[in-house]
């Protein structure tokens, strides 16, 4: 028993000895990167050379080779880009031992990568001195795996790299480093709805939401300095890609879990949602941007080439491609509205991409605004679609949800007012020429609102289509409005049919022929 017991307390002191040695080693190890980044910062010289004798090409392969073997990846063969898809499921942590190591090669790699020969010659796998490969991988996959499956300050690390080779970069790479961005969201949606078995889930699912909220961050911070980055944004799918992620997390919410730590987490990687996208639809240049104009029939030319700005550019492609109503449908399947103040932050959120000024204070319309002058300046006249897209998808089935319905009022009350008479000169004409009509009218959109009588947002949606169609339709707009409005008029009436649905399909479908404007 006295040998056993000697021989546990030796054991303990080689412990101890090995962590103070580890802690000794990683101070040592920050006081050389200090000194690194120093020279690397005064002299530029001092980047070049490591990058002509190929040093830090092996101590990214070594690195990669380290962290291949404590996430269990399989090594890529030698001179093959390592796929996100092999890689295992997404397992960020607090923190780990290597993030000190990691986070230090990070800091040098942000100053290397300032070089404008930097991305030919480094993160190669199996690159030598003299080596010059256009397009690195290694770099990339090193900074993917970071954030993947190391702690936060390594994530924080890998992110800034990210940020600073992307912020005037214009050619190639800056679309080849967005899409790694995208394929990393697009791979912890994936594992979203992978099985688990796991003990620790919830723990998992609020480190990877709020690492997803980062990713997010980053984005919308690299799109607000580099103007290119917005257009390349929409190329490489991100703005799908953000409604994936959000529909990832379809249920993660219930009454149960609304004050929860996931819920919080949710919450955030929603602002950051928003935040990105008020930023990829802005025109950094202006304070008010002005939302593009769809007053030529739909027909005509409006495709992304044809827009200059790529904010225009942006603000067109969500237009025609249904992303509000899609978004308000993600947002809506998170279960975050079960819970009224999260309900209400999320609609100040949407209210906010129109202007800031609509915002709610406690789902009303405050009383410092009630005051002000009515003449709202739009910014994203287009997102109207996604308030009333959260409008109608609040929780209002039972006498428990008031204070959804009285939300869901007042925010539908805020855009009537910017449809009133007195604002034709600005509001109104804003939000006719952006299209809102042919929404109104549309049965992917929100026609259904028009035959549902019962509904008690029914009078506002006529009310809304009224103002709207009387300010100024296009053809298109015309045709879509006959066919919603007339199309139920005139219905074929039954007597002996009883059922709504039945008597739906007895309606009289309008021949009307479109508009010849390309003619």
């Amino acid at each position: 028993k006295e040998a056993a017991s000697i021989g546990d307390e030796g054991v303990a002191e080689d412990d101890e000895a090995k962590a103070k040695a580890m802690e000794d080693s990683a101070l040592d190890l920050q006081l050389l990167c200090e000194t690194l980044i120093k020279l690397l910062e005064f002299d530029e010289k001092v980047s070049e050379v490591m990058l002509e004798c190929g040093l830090l090409g092996p101590k990214i392969d070594d690195m990669l080779d380290l962290l291949f073997a404590i996430t269990g990846a399989d090594l890529p063969d030698e001179g093959e880009d390592v796929l996100i898809s092999n890689l295992p499921r997404p397992s960020p942590a607090d923190s780990t031992n290597v993030d000190d190591i990691f986070s230090s090669l990070c800091r040098v790699l942000k100053v290397v990568v300032r070089h404008p020969r930097a991305r030919s010659v480094i993160g190669e796998r199996g690159s030598a001195a003299g080596d010059i490969i256009h397009c690195d991988s290694g770099l990339n996959t090193l900074l993917m795996v970071g954030i993947l499956y190391l702690g936060d300050t390594a994530s924080r690390g890998s992110l800034d790299v990210f940020e600073t080779m992307m912020a005037k970069s214009h050619d190639g790479l800056l679309q080849r480093d967005m899409k790694y961005l995208i394929d990393i969201l697009h791979k912890f949606a994936d594992s979203a709805s992978e099985p688990t078995t796991e003990e620790n889930v919830k723990s998992s699912d609020q480190l990877a939401i709020s690492r997803q909220g980062t990713i997010l961050d980053l984005l919308k911070s690299i799109l607000a300095t580099n103007e290119s980055s917005q257009e390349v944004f929409r190329v490489c799918c991100g703005f799908e890609c953000v409604v994936r992620l959000i529909f990832s997390l379809e249920g993660i919410i219930s009454v149960e879990n609304s004050n929860s730590e996931i819920a919080t987490a949710a919450m955030k990687l929603l602002k950051s949602a928003f935040a990105l996208l008020a930023t990829a639809t802005g025109d950094k240049g202006e304070k008010n941007s002005l939302t593009p104009s769809m007053s030529i029939d739909v027909l005509s030319d409006h495709s992304m080439s044809s827009t200059a700005l790529p904010y225009a550019a942006n603000l067109l492609y969500l237009r025609s491609n249904g992303f509000y109503v899609e978004f308000a449908s993600a947002i809506a399947a998170m279960g975050i509205f079960s819970d009224i103040s999260h309900a209400r932050s999320v609609m100040n959120l949407a209210l906010e991409l129109i202007h800031p000024r609509l915002v709610l204070t406690d789902g009303k319309r405050s009383n410092a605004d009630k005051g002000a002058g009515d003449n709202v300046p739009i910014r994203n006249a287009d997102a109207t679609r996604l308030v009333l897209g959260i409008a109608i998808r609040l929780p209002t089935t039972d006498d428990a949800h008031d204070q959804h319905k009285a939300l869901a009022k007042n925010a539908f009350d805020e855009l009537l007012r910017l449809c009133a008479n007195d604002m034709a000169g600005s509001s109104l004409s804003r939000l006719a020429s952006s299209g809102l009509c042919g929404s109104l009218t549309s049965q992917t959109e929100f026609a259904h609102m028009l035959e549902d009588r019962s509904h008690f947002l029914y009078s506002r949606f006529v009310l809304l289509l009224r103002r709207i169609a009387a300010f100024s339709m296009t053809y298109n707009d015309f045709v879509s409005l006959l066919r919603c409005v007339a199309g139920p008029i005139l219905l074929a009436e039954d007597e002996e049919v009883d059922k709504e649905s039945e008597q739906k399909k007895k309606r009289i479908r309008l021949a009307v022929i479109s508009s010849s404007v390309q003619a």
